[in-house]
């Protein structure tokens, strides 16, 4: 499935903000959306799967939140080709994302996700924690070889003395 029967709807409902959507390349292939507010609960972390991960109050969805503001079937969550979205499913109260620049959280029908991304859903809150295995596993890979060249270059080099004045 491509990510460009999205990019429509992104583009349509956020044009502003499209145009700091991340390459491709950039997206991920897991996340984990932990809820802060969770009244008479402890904190809520649930893992998103690939396809679309359901939210709401209902029994049939993949992360259910037993609370008056969540409609039986509040958003969903889709990881296409290792990207991230939200889409509201006409929900009573809303589906919202934080807008850094407003200083406040704004309403979304749709929107590509971002590591770190905080949202409400009905008065819920949440961050997004998104994990790309390949592109871990590259960092850690170009950090090793920096590491390495490092250490050859300090042994390669003499010892620098402080000299006397």
């Amino acid at each position: 499935m491509s990510t460009q029967r999205f990019d429509h709807l992104v583009e349509e409902n956020e044009t502003a903000e499209r145009k700091t959507v991340p390459a491709v390349d950039e997206c991920v292939i897991s996340a984990r959306l932990t809820f802060s507010d969770m009244p008479g609960q402890r904190k809520g972390v649930h893992l998103l799967e690939s396809g679309e991960n359901t939210i709401g109050r209902a029994a049939g969805n993949k992360v259910i939140l037993d609370h008056p503001s969540i409609s039986e079937r509040h958003a969903i969550i889709s990881v296409v080709d290792d990207c991230m979205f939200i889409k509201d499913c006409g929900s009573t109260n809303r589906t919202w994302l934080w807008d850094a620049a407003r200083g406040t959280f704004q309403p979304r029908s749709l929107a590509r996700l971002r590591d770190g991304d905080y949202l409400r859903l009905g008065t819920l809150e949440a961050q997004l924690a998104l994990q790309s295995t390949a592109k871990e596993e590259q960092r850690a890979v170009e950090g090793e070889a920096r590491l390495r060249e490092g250490r050859e270059r300090a042994a390669a080099e003499p010892e620098a003395v402080p000299h006397a004045p």
